[in-house]
């Protein structure tokens, strides 16, 4: 049997049906490089702009403010006690009372004054019953120490009988004196026009000789008690005006002037100082909170420089100099400003170089550079 020759169609349908990776991996790659070539390259990534916290540069350190928080206390106060001890009879007032100046406040029991009174009384009169008896005595000694009928003997033992009678006397009177003056003691009247603050003692109540027993305020005047930290004290002088806002009160000001500077230091070393008020109103109330603002004083030349933060320098290469950077509105970037620096207080610098108005930034220095493109986040003044 002759063989037949094989069908082309069976030779090209088997070639068909058989992978070819080397050629579809070249169109592939083909078709990428197409892809790109058509694209355009991203653009390239813009750089972070850093936000920056601003202060506006206003007071000059001789305006710098300086605050204190105190309580409202009156500038006449009087704490009362009975001079004599008893037992307390009467108390006709109670706290908040006003009162008058010369008002009876409060008694003590005067029956054993009273009595102590009659008691120097009797003896002041038998003294001088003995006084009267003895100068007529002298007297009739000395018509017989005339004709001649006793000698200076008799006429000295009178005289000396009455100098003592009138010791005598002068010794019951004094005494008649401090019995009346402990009885009249027995009263308590306001010294003053004002208003009950604490009343210490109840009737019936046994009290010692100088025991508080009321406390008055005068409501004429009032002054605020501030402390202040021995960093600030040397700044204050007496005289020196303040103004004052009452934390009751937040919608009235009021005017006020240093009137007494603390010597010796309390606790936390801090000193008293106390503030005057000018024309307080009459809601105003012993106690109540106060905050104090004070313009604090300085060497000259630095009252002519501007406060800033410490945070907010850039040391310079020079010994009190360095360099800030304002922040321009227009351009939007920090621009690095030289100052010179006069002194450190607190946490702030005095520094001259800057002017009123000027935008200092006060956070983050340390990593801005001169022409650096910044936001504004948050001012503050100063």
């Amino acid at each position: 049997m002759q063989a037949r020759p094989a069908d082309p169609s069976q030779h090209r349908g088997h070639a068909r049906g058989r992978p070819m990776p080397g050629r579809m991996t070249a169109l592939l790659v083909l078709g990428l490089a197409v892809l790109n070539a058509c694209s355009d390259p991203p653009p390239p990534a813009e750089p972070a702009i850093r936000s920056v916290k601003t202060m506006i540069v206003e007071a000059r350190a001789g305006e710098r403010l300086r605050r204190f928080s105190g309580r409202v206390a009156a500038a006449t106060t009087a704490v009362l006690s009975f001079p004599v001890a008893g037992t307390v009879s009467r108390i006709a007032v109670k706290a908040g009372d006003t009162v008058e100046r010369g008002q009876l406040l409060a008694s003590i029991d005067s029956r054993p004054l009273e009595l102590e009174v009659e008691g120097t009384r009797a003896d002041l009169r038998k003294a001088e019953s003995v006084l009267e008896q003895r100068s007529g005595v002298l007297r009739r000694n000395d018509e017989l120490l005339a004709k001649g009928f006793i000698g200076e003997a008799s006429i000295e033992q009178s005289r000396a009988d009455v100098a003592a009678a009138r010791s005598d006397v002068a010794y019951r009177k004094s005494r008649l004196d401090r019995a009346t003056l402990s009885l009249q003691d027995t009263r308590m009247v306001a010294p003053f026009d004002g208003v009950i603050g604490e009343r210490l003692v109840q009737p019936n109540e046994e009290v010692g000789a100088g025991k508080p027993v009321l406390s008055v305020l005068g409501e004429d005047r009032f002054e605020v008690e501030v402390p202040v930290p021995e960093v600030a004290i040397a700044q204050l002088a007496v005289g020196m005006p303040a103004k004052v806002t009452i934390g009751a009160l937040p919608d009235l000001h009021f005017d006020g002037s240093v009137r007494e500077i603390g010597r010796v230091a309390g606790a936390g070393n801090v000193y008293p100082v106390k503030v005057a008020l000018v024309e307080p109103p009459s809601q105003l109330r012993a106690g109540m909170t106060a905050e104090v603002s004070i313009a604090a004083s300085g060497p000259d030349e630095e009252r002519e420089g501007f406060l800033v933060p410490v945070s907010a320098l850039k040391p310079g290469s020079e010994p009190g100099r360095g360099d800030v950077f304002l922040f321009d509105s227009d351009a939007g970037i920090a621009r690095m400003t030289p100052v010179r620096i006069l002194s450190v207080r607190d946490n702030d610098a005095v520094v001259t170089g800057l002017e009123r108005g000027h935008r200092v930034i006060v956070a983050g220095v340390a990593f801005l550079s001169d022409g650096q493109a910044v936001r504004l986040m948050a001012t503050s003044a100063r």
